[in-house]
C-alpha cells in the first residue's frame, strides 16, 4: 500500500511538471536576444544602410504614395493569427563605453504586402541614430534589416518601408470603422511584446496633427488642411507606436500615433510643511531621513525615557506653521489619437 501511494505521488508530480505552457506565451527576453544577434549580423553586412541613411530616405519620401494591390484571401480568424502580421521595430546602436552593439525596441509595424512592405509611424523612424542599424523582428522569430523607406507623410505620421522577405501574411486596410464599433490592437508597449488590448471607436476628430499644432506649407501662404484622426479606447504606451488597429474581421482601420492627457483645472492643494530647521539638519548630517533614523539609538527613536526628555527645551512641541499650497492639476482621462483608415488607404492603395 505504501509503495502504491508513493507511486501515485510521483505520477502526480510528473504530471504537474509536464503541464503544457499556454499557447501563444511570449518570451520577451528571447525576442530581445534574437534582435540583438540579428543586429550584430546586420552590422557586418555592407549592403544594409545605416539608420541615418534611412532617416534621410524618410524625409525624401515625403508625400509619395504607393499603388499596392489590396491583399486578398482569408482574413485572420483569431488574434494569434493577426500577431503573425505584426513586427517589432528594433534599433541597434553603439555606446561610448564599450565596443559592443546594444539594442532597444523602437516601435511596432504591421505587414502590408506578402513581399516585405511594412507600415509604421513617421516618428518611429525619424530620430534614429546616425550610425545605428534598424531591423524588424517577425512573430516567427526571423530578424530582417530595414532596406529602404518607400513613402512617408510627416503630418499624418505614416512611414512605409521594405524588408527582404517573401511569403509574409499581410493585413488589408478595411473601411472606416463606425463610432462605437469594436477595435483590437497587438503592439509592444515598453518591451512587452505582442500585447493584446481591445476597445472601441470613441470618435473621429478633425485636427492638423494629433496635438493640434498647425503647420505652414513651404510657400507659407496657408495653414495645412485639417486631418481626420480616429480616437480609440485601446490601451497603449511607448513601443506601441505604429501598431495597426483592426476590426472584428482582422482588417486594419487605424494605426497608433499618440496620446493626449486631459487634466483638471489647476487647484490649490495644501502641502504639509516640514518642521522648522528640518532641511538644514538633513544637509548638515548629509543623510536622508530614513538613513538618519536608522543611525539613532532605539531609546532616542521610541522616547523610552520620555519622562526625562519632556522637561527639556528640545522636547517642546514646535510652533504651528501656516499651511502652504501648491497649484496642482490631476489627470482625468487619456485621448488616444490614431491614424485613420482613409489615410492608410490613400497612401497604400492610392484611393
Amino acid at each position: 500500500m505504501k509503495h502504491c501511494i508513493v507511486g501515485i505521488l510521483i505520477s502526480c508530480a510528473a504530471a504537474v511538471h509536464a503541464a503544457p505552457i499556454p499557447q501563444g506565451a511570449v518570451d520577451d527576453q528571447a525576442v530581445n536576444n534574437r534582435m540583438l544577434k540579428g543586429i550584430e549580423t546586420i552590422a557586418n553586412d555592407s549592403t544594409v544602410p545605416a539608420s541615418g541613411s534611412l532617416v534621410r530616405q524618410l524625409r525624401q519620401a515625403e508625400g509619395k504614395k504607393l499603388n499596392l494591390a489590396r491583399p486578398t484571401g482569408q482574413s485572420p480568424v483569431n488574434h494569434d493569427e493577426v500577431g503573425e502580421s505584426v513586427a517589432v521595430v528594433g534599433i541597434g546602436y553603439k555606446c561610448n563605453k564599450c565596443p559592443h552593439w546594444h539594442m532597444r525596441s523602437s516601435g511596432t509595424a504591421w505587414i502590408a504586402s506578402e513581399d516585405g512592405i511594412l507600415v509604421t509611424n513617421y516618428h518611429v523612424l525619424n530620430n534614429l541614430p546616425e550610425d545605428g542599424r534598424a531591423c524588424v523582428h517577425l512573430k516567427n522569430g526571423q530578424v530582417h534589416p530595414i532596406r529602404e523607406v518607400l513613402a512617408s507623410d510627416k503630418l499624418r505620421d505614416v512611414a512605409i518601408f521594405r524588408i527582404d522577405a517573401k511569403g509574409l501574411k499581410p493585413l488589408a486596410v478595411g473601411p472606416d470603422a463606425p463610432v462605437g464599433s469594436n477595435l483590437h490592437l497587438i503592439s509592444h508597449p515598453e518591451g512587452n511584446y505582442y500585447m493584446y488590448t481591445g476597445g472601441f471607436v470613441q470618435r473621429y476628430t478633425l485636427r492638423t496633427t494629433p496635438n493640434n499644432q498647425y503647420t505652414v506649407d513651404k510657400n507659407k501662404s496657408r495653414r495645412s488642411e485639417p486631418i481626420a484622426w480616429l480616437v480609440a479606447s485601446c490601451d497603449y504606451a511607448l513601443g506601441s507606436s505604429g501598431g495597426g488597429i483592426y476590426n472584428d474581421n482582422g482588417e486594419v482601420v487605424g494605426m497608433v500615433s499618440s496620446t493626449t492627457t486631459l487634466y483638471t483645472p489647476p487647484r490649490p492643494t495644501p502641502v504639509t510643511p516640514l518642521p522648522e530647521g528640518f532641511e538644514k539638519s538633513m544637509l548638515a548630517n548629509k543623510t536622508t531621513p530614513a538613513q538618519n533614523t536608522a543611525t539613532q539609538e532605539p531609546d532616542d527613536i521610541l522616547h523610552k525615557d520620555a519622562g526625562n526628555k519632556t522637561d527639556t527645551p528640545e522636547a517642546k512641541a514646535p510652533e504651528p506653521q501656516p499651511a502652504r499650497f501648491q497649484m496642482q492639476r490631476h489627470p482625468q482621462m487619456v485621448l488616444r489619437h490614431c491614424v485613420a483608415g482613409y489615410t492608410l488607404r490613400e497612401i497604400l492603395y492610392g484611393e
